[in-house]
Order: structure tokens, then C-alpha cells, then sequence
């Protein structure tokens, strides 16, 4: 800066970008008067040169790419325009032009745009792809050099084919798809594994820890802790090599301590990490890792100790429990103890005579008994109808048969009322009613009708077991897993036919394969049901697999206790023979396993699955608004404009609930998403995180219920060619045995 004639001279280098900046300058003298000019300065190219450029692009594709040369000066100029392709890994030039030539030649006018294009084909081998583009007239020069990632056209499919086990099943598999690939010279083989759990009750060990660690200091979780340290010890004492078992997982860092989420990662369509359900797998890991706690001896009879001396202070004096402490009483809470004690009662791990149930017992049954005079006192006896408090009371009251009845007319009301309208109950109160009946009655003619009822309106699948319809939704009536443990208890009570507790047991199960227990009394019920009898869980596996005619079933091969098994046979290793599977499964519980199949194809070749629970297909349409309301045109084997709008369609079909749902699309390098924002959405009746990233839209979907819904997002068209767009897969990302994937479709882009 230099000063001469009071003038000021000030110089400085701008950096070399197009855009506006701001210039402020303030002057000020020895008397503090001061003068402030702010000026702005606008920095342009007289010429200058930019690409419109994709995201990314796909081997195989072909790209129309456009270049704008932009005239700022006074004069027209004819312009020179050349670009030049390279292998950015070595800078290696590439020959994949189609043009005749890498020049363009263009007029043009003073303070206008004018475009040059070339098109090329995609290498396929090549990562990232420089681009060099200049331009040039007599005067001026421009240039721009970048790098575009290339995605390859081939992708990585992973195919399953569950198999599903009843006791003492045997079965045969021929993987024909599998077998015929072989003699498909497109298809790159990378993997083919087996995994099998014979003895699926071990699931529900796993997850007693989530009973034995309260997260709120309530009495119902204080209870959950004594029962869940109360049932460790029945199990222990009836296998006592579990601890011997627990201590090998600890020590060989067993994937049977890992959370299901994540486990098996090379089946799965993403890391962990990159989901919302990164957090809830660490829990779920922790909270197995506490087994240890439930399966040692003594710090199992210590935490028992202190939960039973919690539980029987938080018990108020006239024998209820509130909910916290603090609070008044509350009947609910009382009869949901009351009824899991008798649980305990009923196993022969606790004293019917124990003062904290005759006190709770005696406070339930005045309660009734108020209820009923009140009721008396406003003539409407005749006209009530139980409610689900009511007959659960009859349901928790029918544990205790040595404890005597306190107010027979109260009780034998009740009773009377639950004979005539049981057939209007729904599943649980039915469940209950015929189970307190039994109890209390022996072999009574109205528990075999609701029996025989039950078994009418049941469904019967070979793979999912036994289960009712009507078993959806929640409330603290309603869960779906409380009711199928009640359906067990009520089955194994009567004494029904054992293919049919194998079914109620086998589809409680199912549901632990794809879902966490969260809710604590899930858990308890569920872990009551499946483990109230001590055969059900095995520590020695005898299950038989054999994989091309030789056994891979080996002790030495599977997981302590659980019997797991997992083999892997890689590349090299892959031959016809292992589409022929033979399972014998001898274990008295149902079983589950899967056979992956992960395989390299070009995308364009890959057919779309059609077998399984879930099903996905994926369609294009192109968006158009017509007297204010969007009209969908479908665009398969038409040909789209520059600047379309389109919709993606992704039709997910489930044949079952999941939980922890990952879907992934791939899109064309032509696709501009038109929403970029991450975040919660619910649409069409379905709640999903939704994520876009530069390749790909993601939907993490926490609960998927059984049905069909659609999942749509919008793109713009921003490039000109011919693309191919990538797989959408669906996959469990906490069974992977359960995905699909859609075909790949291509799309071809004309200039308006």
C-alpha cells in the first residue's frame, strides 16, 4: 500500500476463485474522526471452462459428459475445448472415448454460455478415473482437473436358504441354484458357509441377564432380578456343566457372548457401525457377558439373597406392592409378583407358606372381595363383564390351591362370570381362565373347551410352529410373546398333544431368532415357558450334518453347550458335492440353521430372489403433475429426458415380524437424490432412519411387521447416457440367514 497526493493505492492478490468478496476499509485520525467504505469486488475468468460431473460412475456405463464454456469479456471468441481420460492409481492414459476426436470447437457470443460434450464407456478394472479439461482461445485459457470414483458393475450377493427342524427331523438338501452356478463362467464364487444351532433354547439363557439387572429400582424389576437369579439356579442345578461351558465361552471369547447384531459381519450388507443399532449391540453384548454372575454359585445365592430382601421391603403392610416406592398400592403390580411367585411355587423353588405371598395373597383377595360388594351395592352384578385385572386375578389366585379362599361368594361370583364369557375374552384372558380352572378344578370340562377353541383358531406353519392370528400388537394384556408363553404353559398343563407344544415352543423361538426381548416381562415369561421343564435345554448336541458327504458335525467343531456349528469353505474350496446337505436332528426341541451362498456377478445379470420370508422389488416411474396431483408413469424400457423427476419404488413383502431391517439401494450415477437430509421418517404406515449417502439410500427399519409396504424416494436426472444402477438388498441384520435382493435395472438418459 503506498500513499501519494492523499491518495492511497492499495494492491493485493486475490485468490484464484470465482466468486464476490467484500472489501472494508477504515481510516481514522489523531482527534478520533474516523471514515469507514465498504466496496465490493467481484472476481470472474473472462473465459473459463467447468464440468458437469457425476458423484460417481459404473463400469459398463455410457456417459455423456458436458462441459459449459462461459464468455465474461466484451468480445465473441471461438474457444478450443480438449479433455483427456487417465487411470488416476498411475496417470496412465485411457483410450475410452468415443468421439472421433478429444477436441471441440465452439463460437462463443459475448456474455453467454455455450456447451461441448464427449461420451465414454466405463472401464471396467479401473478404481478412479482423471478427467483433464481445458480450454483455450487467442487470449485466454482455463482449465480444471479431477477424480471420479468408478464403482464396479459386479456385485457381492449373498444368497441363504434357511433350513428349519423339528425334534427328531431328519432332512435332505439340494441346493440346486448353488449346484448350477458352477457351470456359470459369470458367476465368481467367493464363499459357502453352514451355520446350525441344534438346541435354540440356549437363546433364553442368554437373555436372563436382562431380568438380573434392574434399570429402575421398581418392585416388578426387583422381582425380575430374584426371579431371574432364581431360575440360573434351577438350571445350574439341573446341568451343572453350564458353569464348566460359560467358563470356555469367557475364555475362548465365544461369538455365543456377542450380540446378534454383531455377529457374522462378512454375511452382512453393512458394518455395524454404520447403523442406528450400533449402541443396543454393545448392551446386548454386556448383558450376556453377565452371565457369568448368574451361573456362579455363590454370588448367584448373594444377588438372590438381596433381591428377595428388596422385593419383601418394598412390600407395603397390608401385603400390596406399589410400583415404586413411595407410591400408593397398586393391584396390577401385586397380581404380576403374586403370579410369578407362583411360577416359582409351581417349579418347587419356593414355600407356598411364605409370609410375603400369604400377605399378598390375602390383600388380592379383600380387593376382590371390595370390588364385589361394590358392585352388589349398585345392582350391577348381573350385568358386569370381567375385565382382563379380574380374571388375571383368578388366573394368579389358581397357583396357591393350600392357601384357602377368604371370601367364597366374592370368588365363586367370578368364577361364574368367567364360565359364561370366556368365549368373548381374548387370547390371554382365554389362556388364563382355562388355566386357573385346571388348577383350581382338576380336569375341568370348561378348560378342555377353551382347549379345543384354542387349537381351532390356531395356525400351523412347518417352519414358524404354532401361533394365532389375532396374537399381534401390545399392551400389558397383549404381548405377543406373554401370550405365547401362556399358550405353553396352558398346552403343557393339559396335557395336549406334544406336537403341539413343540409348535408353540418352536415359534417363540423363531421370534428370538430375529428379535431382542426388552421388555422384562417378555423375557420372564418366555424364559418360564421354554426352560419349566429341564430337558428342554441340552448341553450335548445330537445333531448330525453332513456337507458333500462328509460330517462336519464333530464335538470338537461346534460351541460349548449350544452346539453351534459354523463352516466356512472359501474359493478354492467350493465344489458341487456341497449343495448336498443331510441334517439329523435328534434333539427333542425344534432347530434352525442357514446355508450362504456369497457370489460375484455383474449387476445387469443378477436375477431378482423369489423364495423366502422376505421378498423385494424394486420399479422406476417417472413423476409428472397433472391438475396438482402426481401422476406415476413407470419407465421400464422407455427412454427419460435431463431433468426428470423420478421415483424409486422398493416393495418390501414379509412373511413374518423382524426387527434391526437393513434395505439398501444402489443408484444409477444419473440419480441426484432430491432429499440429502438424514433423519426419522414414517411413511405408508411404517417408521424408518433414512440415510443418503453418495452411492446408495439406506432405510434402517427397527420393526418390520408382517405385510407389504412400499419405500420410495425421489432423484433428479442430472446426466445423460446410459447407466446401470446397482442391487437393492434387505437383509435381517440380526438373523442374516433372512435377505433378499432385487434386480438391477438400467435406465437410458436423451438430452430434452
Amino acid at each position: 500500500m503506498c500513499i501519494r497526493d492523499r491518495k492511497t493505492l492499495l494492491q493485493f492478490e486475490l485468490p484464484e476463485s470465482i466468486g464476490k468478496w467484500k472489501l472494508q476499509l477504515l481510516a481514522h485520525a489523531k482527534d478520533l474522526s474516523s471514515a469507514l467504505i465498504t466496496e465490493e469486488i467481484i472476481t470472474k475468468k473472462a473465459m473459463s471452462i467447468r464440468l458437469n460431473r457425476p458423484r460417481f460412475i459404473r463400469a459398463g456405463d455410457s456417459v455423456h459428459f458436458q462441459a459449459v464454456i462461459s464468455n465474461e469479456s466484451e468480445e465473441k471468441f471461438g474457444a478450443t475445448a480438449n479433455i483427456q481420460f487417465l487411470d488416476a492409481s498411475n496417470e496412465t492414459p485411457l483410450d475410452i472415448l468415443l468421439d472421433a476426436s478429444s477436441q471441440k470447437s465452439v463460437d462463443v457470443p459475448s456474455q453467454q454460455n455455450r456447451k461441448v460434450a464427449w461420451t465414454i464407456v466405463v472401464p471396467e478394472g479401473t478404481k478412479h478415473l482423471m478427467y483433464r479439461l481445458s480450454a483455450k482461445t487467442t487470449d485466454y485459457k482455463d482449465g480444471e482437473e479431477g477424480i471420479i470414483p468408478i464403482l464396479s458393475n459386479k456385485s457381492l450377493v449373498t444368497e441363504s436358504m434357511p433350513i428349519h427342524l423339528n425334534p427328531g427331523q431328519s432332512k435332505k438338501i439340494h441346493y440346486s441354484k448353488f449346484i448350477n452356478s458352477l457351470q456359470d463362467a459369470d458367476i465368481k464364487q467367493k464363499s459357502y458357509t453352514l451355520e446350525f444351532s441344534p438346541n435354540p433354547a440356549w437363546y433364553a439363557v442368554q437373555a436372563l441377564p436382562y431380568l438380573s439387572q434392574p434399570e429402575h429400582p421398581s418392585s416388578e424389576q426387583i422381582f425380575n432380578q430374584y426371579f431371574a437369579n432364581k431360575l440360573a439356579q434351577m438350571i445350574v442345578a439341573a446341568n451343572p456343566q453350564i458353569e464348566r461351558i460359560y467358563a470356555q465361552w469367557k475364555s475362548s471369547n465365544a461369538e455365543a457372548l456377542q450380540s446378534k447384531l454383531q455377529s457374522n459381519q462378512e454375511l452382512k450388507s453393512i458394518h455395524i457401525q454404520e447403523t442406528p443399532w450400533q449402541q443396543m449391540a454393545l448392551d446386548e453384548t454386556a448383558q450376556k457377558r453377565k452371565l457369568a454372575a448368574l451361573f456362579d454359585r455363590n454370588q448367584n445365592d448373594y444377588l438372590e439373597k438381596e433381591a428377595l430382601q428388596k422385593l419383601s421391603a418394598a412390600q407395603l403392610p397390608n401385603g400390596a406392592w406399589s410400583w415404586f416406592k413411595g407410591m400408593r398400592p397398586n393391584r396390577y403390580i401385586t397380581q404380576s409378583i403374586l403370579c410369578g411367585l407362583g411360577r416359582l411355587v409351581q417349579l418347587k423353588a419356593l414355600e407356598e407358606k411364605t409370609p410375603m405371598i400369604q400377605a399378598a395373597i390375602s390383600y388380592l383377595d379383600d380387593e376382590m372381595h371390595q370390588a364385589y360388594l361394590k358392585l352388589k351395592e349398585k345392582n350391577r352384578a348381573d350385568e358386569h363383564r370381567l375385565n382382563g385385572l379380574e380374571i388375571q386375578y383368578l388366573y394368579c389366585r389358581s397357583y396357591f390351591g393350600e392357601t384357602p379362599i377368604k371370601q367364597h361368594e366374592a370368588f365363586q361370583f367370578y368364577i361364574n362370570k368367567a364360565q359364561l364369557q370366556w368365549t368373548d375374552a381374548n387370547l390371554q384372558d382365554k389362556a388364563s381362565v382355562a388355566l386357573g380352572f385346571k388348577r383350581l378344578y382338576g380336569d375341568a370340562d370348561i378348560s378342555h373347551k377353551i382347549l379345543n377353541s384354542l387349537i381351532d383358531h390356531a395356525l400351523l406353519d412347518e417352519d414358524e410352529g404354532m401361533y394365532w392370528k389375532a396374537n399381534k400388537g401390545y399392551s400389558w394384556k397383549r404381548s405377543q410373546i406373554e401370550v405365547q408363553a401362556l399358550m405353553i404353559e396352558l398346552f403343557e398343563q393339559m396335557e395336549a398333544k406334544q406336537d403341539y407344544i413343540d409348535g408353540l415352543k418352536k415359534f417363540l423361538l423363531k421370534n428370538k431368532q430375529t428379535h431382542v426381548w426388552e421388555s422384562n416381562a417378555s423375557t420372564a415369561a418366555a424364559c418360564y415357558a421354554l426352560l419349566m421343564k429341564g430337558k428342554f435345554l441340552s448341553t450335548v448336541s445330537k445333531t448330525k450334518i453332513s456337507v458333500g458327504g462328509q460330517s462336519v458335525s464333530k464335538q470338537s467343531q461346534t460351541e460349548a453347550g449350544s452346539g453351534y456349528l459354523k463352516k466356512t469353505w472359501g474359493p478354492g474350496e467350493i465344489k458341487a458335492a456341497l449343495g448336498e446337505v443331510v441334517v439329523d436332528h435328534g434333539g427333542n426341541t425344534s432347530a434352525w440353521g442357514a446355508l450362504h451362498w456369497q457370489y460375484e456377478q455383474a449387476s445387469n445379470m443378477v436375477e431378482a430372489s423369489s423364495h423366502g420370508p422376505l421378498i423385494l422389488e424394486k420399479s422406476i416411474y417417472k413423476v409428472t403433475v397433472v391438475n396438482n396431483k402426481e401422476v406415476l408413469e413407470p419407465i421400464a424400457g422407455k427412454e427419460s429426458m435431463l431433468g426428470d423427476r423420478l421415483r424409486i419404488q422398493l416393495k418390501v413383502k414379509t412373511e413374518r415380524d423382524f426387527e434391526f431391517i437393513h434395505l439398501k439401494d444402489e443408484r444409477a450415477a444419473a440419480f441426484e437424490p432430491t432429499a440429502v437430509l438424514s433423519g426419522y421418517q414414517w411413511k405408508e404406515g411404517l417408521g424408518y432412519y433414512f440415510s443418503s449417502k453418495d452411492a446408495s439410500t439406506h432405510f434402517f427399519i427397527d420393526y418390520l411387521p408382517k405385510g407389504i409396504y412400499l419405500l420410495s424416494y425421489d432423484v433428479w436426472l442430472t446426466q445423460q447416457g446410459h447407466f446401470r444402477s446397482g442391487l437393492s438388498n434387505i437383509q435381517s441384520q440380526y438373523a442374516p440367514e433372512f435377505n433378499a435382493h432385487s434386480a438391477a435395472p438400467e435406465i437410458k438418459v436423451l438430452a430434452p
